[in-house]
């Protein structure tokens, strides 16, 4: 179907028919003559023609033409000849459907009536389309929102006005009515709203085009629109705090963080920004940042953290939120002071008389003590006292503390003529007494504690009669018979007993007749079982494992290396167990362990087991190439092109020397080379010819390069592998 334009076009041909001899038939013919784009119509004139194949139509008195259709016409030419000939026409308005589209037909009739026979034809068309809706669109593809766009409506007649609305996410609205070809719109911030985890979305923006009243029709474009940079989360300063979160410290008032106390708890009031979410909090603390999803997930890892010391130091902190847009860092200061436990520098005691001077069998305790706790903003409270008690006693006696909690001191020097003189007079010469030190500051202790002996003599009888000492006086029993050393002694002979024969070299023990109060005893006394000899091949040690005795356990210990470590266990009376080397070996080098030394003692005579060694071999680690307990390798290798022709991959970067005063180059003569460089007058041309030429991809040979070694720098060590 033809579409009119403003030129005649053939539309339709009807019939051909016999006029008595002459032939004739009619066509239409049709043409655009204008659009009228504001009222959605075309003019159109349509023509009826009669076309003569042969001769013409005799003078006829009365002959009828007619036009119908889209446009309609009439008419009667009256009498005369006709040959071919335009029979009549109609011009007129079609108007247009609601989308601007139309098709058009016509049809054409002639009667010349004397004859009796009619001629009829009928065509189509097609109207060009008359553009209805405008298309909008935008002057950027992409906008910030906050900032203007330009909204074109190409509007296809200037009668035309337009509603522009826009939809955004669960957002829309009008932006402007009555819009003729263009119009400003800003889109505002608030719509980042819609797109809370994105920093830019899609808006459509609808164009609804009108003439006059009528809305002719609808159409849309879309734009990106952008999230400013300015859209981003805040974190309120006022309402975020960095502070101590061990309350033992808080509580003491100190004022600021304490070295190995003090943990940092943060709080922090953050906020997203037009509908955005935070999704992670950060903190850098002494120069490592930590972020996480929630602060309480924040706070378990500063719990972990030991602060460094320093005056005012900073934290920042900040947030992101679900757009990823990350806040400005606010800072916050904090002061961590150092701190140690409290400390004993010196403590030592001595009896002495009540002027402080040393006396032997004095019955007051001279001590020298020397102690510092650590400062902390003068808020840490000193406490220094002493105490004493009987060796045997279970309680202490304080004396009145010489520093009570006090914030004013953090060191005490009593030594020298400022040592402290304890005890008023009730320190018995005759009694061994426990002289405990005590320090404290507001968080923890530190406690030493010595022992005062009794007050010296050479000799000292008991008065029951039943004990000696020796330099100290006597502490035993009424009943108890005892034999008591207070000062060192030395033994040049043995001690004997009448019930048995404990023995180290040049000393021997007592093997008691009760073994309740012991745990642990050295003997060698009817001991040399299978062949052992104490005293000459090693001494044997016997545990007792409850204060009945009945369960024993010895270890036999050899003077040699030749022979193991053994042990045997009983119980009662009956050894039931014979003597068992010690499993140290299959603990240690079980088999196929390697043992490696600088020393060439076999292992074998070390810890026993069966051993192979290993010469001139370096260990690999076992993997995926090479499996446990492979050999391979060699010394030596070497490189050779022998019989190989190389690829070019395989040839290394060189240089071929060409000599301008011969025709003989490396692989014979050639016509010609590519000359690089040469200097002075000796012409000496380096190589980089065509592949006819050597060097390339060309064939020579090289030949080898002997024998070489890659031995690393190395200490030689002697190996083993236990087999067995």
């Amino acid at each position: 179907m033809a579409t009119l334009n403003y030129d005649w076009q053939k539309i339709g041909t009807g019939s051909e028919k016999n006029f008595n001899n002459p032939r004739a038939h009619l066509e239409l013919y049709a043409k655009l003559n204008s659009q009228d784009v504001g009222n959605n119509k075309s003019n159109v004139t349509v023509e009826l023609r009669l076309v003569m194949s042969s001769g013409y139509i005799g003078n006829y008195q009365a002959t009828y033409w007619s036009i119908g259709g889209n446009l309609s016409a009439s008419g009667d030419l009256g009498s005369g000849s006709y040959y071919s000939r335009t029979l009549g026409s109609a011009t007129g308005d079609i108007y247009h459907n609601n989308d601007g589209t139309k098709s058009v037909s016509f049809s054409g009739g002639f009667n010349p009536t004397a004859w009796g026979i009619t001629l009829d034809v009928s065509g189509s068309a097609t109207l060009p389309t008359i553009p209805r809706a405008s298309q909008p669109s935008v002057s950027s593809a992409s906008v910030t929102l906050g900032s203007a766009v330009t909204i074109n409506t190409n509007r296809a007649s200037s009668s035309f006005t337009h509603t522009l609305e826009y939809s955004f996410g669960s957002a829309s609205g009008t932006i402007a009515t009555g819009v003729g070809g263009s119009t400003s719109y800003t889109p505002p911030v608030s719509l980042a709203a819609q797109i809370p985890n994105a920093t830019s979305g899609t808006m459509t923006i609808t164009c609804k085009t009108y003439n006059g009243s009528t809305h002719i029709g609808t159409k849309t474009c879309t734009l990106t629109v952008t999230v400013p940079s300015s859209v981003k989360p805040t974190v309120n300063s006022d309402s975020t705090s960095f502070t101590d979160g061990n309350t033992t410290v808080t509580s003491k008032s100190i004022g600021d963080f304490v070295h190995k106390l003090s943990y940092g708890v943060v709080a922090i009031s953050a906020s997203g920004a037009q509908g955005s979410t935070i999704s992670t909090y950060s903190i850098t603390v002494d120069g490592q940042t930590y972020a996480r999803s929630s602060v309480a997930e924040l706070n378990t890892i500063l719990k972990t953290l030991q602060l460094s010391v320093g005056e005012d130091k900073t934290v920042t902190i900040s947030v992101t939120d679900s757009r990823g847009r990350t806040s400005d860092s606010i800072s916050k200061t904090y002061t961590v002071l150092a701190y140690s436990d409290p400390a004993i520098t010196t403590f030592s005691v001595a009896r002495c008389n009540s002027s402080g001077t040393l006396e032997d069998g004095g019955t007051y305790v001279k001590a020298n003590i020397k102690a510092n706790i650590s400062n902390l903003n003068s808020k840490n409270k000193f406490t220094v006292k002493l105490g004493y008690k009987l060796k045997t006693a279970s309680s202490y006696t304080w004396l009145t503390p010489y520093v009570n909690e006090s914030t004013s001191v953090v060191s005490v020097n009593y030594t020298g003529n400022s040592a402290k003189i304890a005890g008023g007079g009730n320190i018995s010469a005759s009694s061994t007494y426990d002289i405990q030190l005590y320090i404290s500051d507001s968080f923890t202790s530190n406690t030493r504690t010595l022992t005062l002996p009794t007050g010296f003599d050479l000799m000292h009888f008991n008065v029951s009669g039943k004990a000696v000492a020796f330099g100290k006086k006597s502490e035993a029993g009424a009943n108890q018979n005892m034999f008591e050393v207070g000062m060192g002694a030395a033994f040049t002979k043995g001690i004997h007993s009448a019930v048995g024969r404990l023995s180290t070299p040049n000393v021997e023990h007592q093997y008691p007749n009760s073994r309740a109060s012991y745990d642990f005893i050295i003997c060698a006394s009817s001991m040399n079982d299978s062949g052992f000899k104490p005293g000459s091949d090693g001494f044997i040690t016997t545990c007792f494992w409850d204060n009945n005795g009945t369960f024993d356990s010895q270890i036999f210990i050899p003077n040699n290396n030749n022979t193991p470590i053994k042990f045997r266990s009983r119980g009662g009376s009956d050894w039931s167990n014979n003597w068992r080397a010690l499993a140290f070996l299959d603990q240690m080098y079980p088999v196929d362990s390697i043992y490696m030394s600088v020393s060439d003692t076999s292992p074998a005579s070390l810890f026993g087991g069966t051993w192979e060694r290993i010469k001139d071999r370096f260990l690999l680690a076992a993997g995926d190439t090479y499996t446990a307990g492979s050999t391979g390798g060699a010394t030596t290798h070497k490189h050779s092109t022998g019989g190989h022709t190389l690829t070019t991959s395989e040839i290394p970067s060189h240089n071929h020397k060409v000599t301008n005063s011969t025709t003989s180059y490396a692989s014979g003569s050639q016509p010609s080379w590519k000359c690089l460089s040469w200097s002075g007058t000796s012409h000496d041309y380096w190589e980089d010819v065509w592949s006819e030429h050597a060097g390339g991809g060309g064939s020579h040979s090289h030949g080898d390069t002997g024998e070489t070694n890659h031995m690393p720098p190395y200490l030689t060590v002697y190996v083993w592998k236990r087999t067995a």
